[in-house]
Formats: structure tokens, C-alpha cells, sequence
């Protein structure tokens, strides 16, 4: 259950973002990017974000302390 809800998070909003971003994007009268650069493009992009979370990750593993202040995490500290 855990993973089709982070699936729908994740996914779903990025797919509708994405489609309008193309839509913008094929608009305009501006020369079209080559698909070959815009993937590589995405896929550096996708990278970075892999490795910063991988490494916040591990830092908050490390050293036991959140990466952001503890009052933006108020489902960690209040109870329903």
C-alpha cells in the first residue's frame, strides 16, 4: 500500500507537470531542443536529485540529527 501511494505522490503529479511543461514547451516559436539533449538533460537532472537525497539520507542516518529544523517534521513529534 505504501508504495502505490508514494507511486501516486510521485508519479502522477510529475506526469501532469511533464505534459504541461511539453505543451508549453512545442508552443512557442522558438527553435525545438533535439530529444537526444533534453533526455540527457532529465537524466543529469535525475541524477543530482538521486545523489542529494542519498546523501541526506545517509546524513541523517550518521548522525542521527533531522537535515531540516524539527518543526517542519510535526507528524514526527504530534500525535492525532
Amino acid at each position: 500500500m505504501a508504495l502505490v501511494i508514494a507511486f501516486r505522490a510521485s508519479f502522477l503529479p510529475g506526469l501532469m507537470l511533464g505534459f504541461a511543461s511539453w505543451l508549453i514547451g512545442r508552443a512557442g516559436v522558438r527553435p525545438k531542443l533535439p530529444r537526444g539533449y533534453i533526455f540527457r538533460s532529465v537524466f543529469v537532472v535525475i541524477c543530482i536529485i538521486e545523489v542529494t537525497a542519498a546523501s541526506l539520507g545517509a546524513f541523517s542516518y550518521t548522525t542521527g540529527r533531522t537535515v531540516f529544523p524539527e518543526n517542519l517534521y510535526r507528524d514526527l513529534f504530534h500525535t492525532v
